[in-house]
C-alpha cells in the first residue's frame, strides 16, 4: 500500500468522525436514503434526532425508529413500545465515555464527572441497553440526559 493510499484511508477515516447521528421515523414515506438498506427507505423518514424524545409516552417509546451513527458506522432499529430507561449525568464539566447506538451494561462506566471541588468521579450505567439518544442540558451545572432502550426491544441493522 502506498503512502498516498494510507493517507486517503486515514482521511476518510478521521472524516467519518465529523458526520454525526441520522434519526428516521416510522411514517411518511422517505426518498430511498443511502444509509438505511432498501427495506427500511420506504416506509421511515428522516427526523432531527433530538425530537425522539417526544415519542417517549411515560417509559415507552411509542413509533419504530431508526438510530444510524456514521461516526461509529453502526445502526440500530428500535421496535415500537420499547421500554426507556433515562439516566441524568451532570456536573461542573461532564466528560462521556458513550455514544449514541452504544451498548451498555448495568456496571458500565459511562461518563466522568469533575465537581465543583475538582474531584473526578466516575458514573455508571443503572441501564441495560442501546443508547437511542444523547440530550445535552443548557446551562449550570453541566449534563446530560442518556436515553437507554433495553436490547430485546432493539436490532442490529449494521
Amino acid at each position: 500500500m502506498s503512502l498516498t493510499s494510507r493517507i486517503n484511508k486515514y482521511l476518510d477515516s478521521i472524516s467519518s468522525y465529523y458526520e454525526g447521528v441520522t434519526c428516521y421515523v416510522r411514517g411518511i414515506p422517505n426518498q430511498v436514503s443511502k444509509v438505511l438498506p432498501e427495506e427500511f427507505s420506504k416506509d421511515f423518514k428522516e427526523v432531527e434526532c433530538p425530537s425522539l424524545k417526544d415519542l417517549i409516552i411515560g417509559d415507552v417509546l411509542s413509533n419504530e425508529v431508526v438510530v444510524c451513527n456514521n461516526r461509529l458506522g453502526t445502526c440500530i432499529h428500535v421496535f415500537d413500545n420499547a421500554k426507556i430507561c433515562v439516566t441524568e449525568v451532570s456536573g461542573r464539566e461532564v466528560v462521556l465515555n458513550v455514544d449514541e447506538t452504544s451498548q451498555v451494561g448495568g456496571d458500565d462506566l459511562i461518563a466522568y464527572v469533575i465537581t465543583g471541588k475538582g474531584e473526578v468521579r466516575n458514573f455508571y450505567s443503572r441501564c441495560e441497553g442501546y443508547i437511542i439518544l444523547i440530550e445535552e442540558f443548557s446551562g449550570r451545572p453541566q449534563g446530560y440526559r442518556i436515553y437507554v432502550v433495553g436490547g430485546e426491544y432493539v436490532r442490529k441493522i449494521r
